[in-house]
């Protein structure tokens, strides 16, 4: 699914680099919000009902991923923010 994604925000950036592009996510691969950003995302919406994993997880359950993944996740966006790697885009979490 967020292979589509990238795919749609490469084709965009290719008319134009114009516009704000935003996703609402529950954060849970990293791997894709750090291709996300590479393709031209500018920002990224993580929803979240706590921020402290022994309330997370009992209401949620997640299935396929951790609390951890969420952490990862943000820290991407973070990371991708303040330059790191420089070939990023991402500015908001």
């Amino acid at each position: 699914m967020w292979e589509t994604i990238r795919e749609s925000i490469l084709e965009i950036r290719k008319h134009t680099p114009k516009g704000s592009i935003n996703i609402n996510t529950n954060g849970s691969k990293p791997n894709a919000v750090r291709e996300l950003c590479k393709a031209g995302l500018n920002s990224i919406r993580v929803s979240l009902n706590s921020v402290r994993e022994h309330i997370y997880t009992p209401y949620y359950r997640p299935n396929n991923y951790q609390f951890s993944d969420i952490i990862e996740s943000i820290k991407v966006v973070r990371n991708m923010a303040a330059g790191r790697p420089s070939t990023t885009s991402c500015s908001r979490v």
